[in-house]
């Protein structure tokens, strides 16, 4: 059951980047600026995810394992901090009001 959802994420996660690199062609320059940061912060999330789950799961582990383990959940509050920048640095205050 663990693979099969694990699976799904991962497919998810290819679909969601194919997908934002399709509207990334066709956005106007400002607004790629705004998906650079978008998509920068989600790439350092998935990488910290992966290696906090990779390090979770070695049987010995080593002195970089257990660094890696320790600096990998950090990156993880990378996405919500870029929106939080992305907000407020194109003054996106409104963001959920549909006009």
């Amino acid at each position: 059951m663990e693979d099969l959802f694990f699976l799904t994420v991962a497919v998810l996660l290819i679909a969601w980047v194919i997908d934002q690199a399709r509207r990334y062609r066709r956005l106007p320059p400002a607004r790629r600026v705004q998906q650079k940061w978008l998509l920068a912060r989600a790439a350092i999330c998935v990488l910290s995810l992966v290696l906090s789950i990779s390090t979770d799961s070695s049987p010995h582990p080593s002195s970089v394992s257990q660094w890696i383990g320790t600096i990998a959940p950090a990156g993880l509050v990378a996405l919500p901090l870029g929106i939080g920048i992305g907000i407020t640095k194109y003054r996106l205050y409104e963001i959920d009001r549909l006009t």
